[in-house]
């Protein structure tokens, strides 16, 4: 669909480059004083920027749950607008000390899945476990005990518990 920019509107020069790349990247400009919050309906004020950032914890906790990196983004940059419209506003008290200790702790539990991804370490172990999993059917069916003692002991080296059920092998990752 088009889209109507309005004046004093801030668009990226990718976005001229590629307008169907960015349906949500441009940004608004910043709200008069005293104009309610297009997110949450609020006006300035203390409870108005407590209530922005409890949106903007819930969406970060949301997306991180759901493992989506893009909308655990999206809720830090939400909240940073937010504490840039209200900062004119003198009746804040110490919201905007909350509202910026809770958007360094989003960005922190980021760059904390920088290092450890957000996708489900069973996912990416899984096509591997699987892989061993079916050499040490192989080798129990030959009777090599021995061999297959050898995978089940690495198994547990590396953290992954795996059970003979009678509905077949399963595993689970362990700390």
């Amino acid at each position: 669909g088009s889209r109507v920019f309005a004046t004093g509107e801030t668009l990226p020069l990718s976005l001229l480059q590629n307008p169907w790349d960015h349906a949500e990247s441009v940004s608004s400009p910043p709200r008069p004083h005293g104009a309610p919050s297009p997110a949450t309906g609020t006006t300035p004020g203390a409870a108005g920027l407590e209530v922005d950032t409890e949106v903007a914890r819930a969406a970060f906790d949301a997306a991180v749950g759901a493992r989506d990196a893009a909308a655990a983004v999206r809720a830090c940059l939400a909240l940073e607008a937010s504490m840039h419209e209200w900062s004119a506003d003198p009746t804040q008290s110490d919201a905007r000390d909350r509202a910026r200790e809770t958007l360094r702790s989003m960005i922190s539990a980021l760059g904390d899945a920088a290092d450890t991804g957000l996708v489900d370490p069973r996912e990416n172990a899984k096509p591997w476990v699987d892989a061993i999993l079916e050499v040490r059917r192989i080798v129990r069916a030959e009777k090599r005990y021995d061999l297959s003692d050898i995978i089940r002991d690495a198994f547990v080296t590396l953290g992954v518990e795996v059970r003979d059920t009678a509905a077949g092998v399963e595993w689970e990752l362990r700390g």
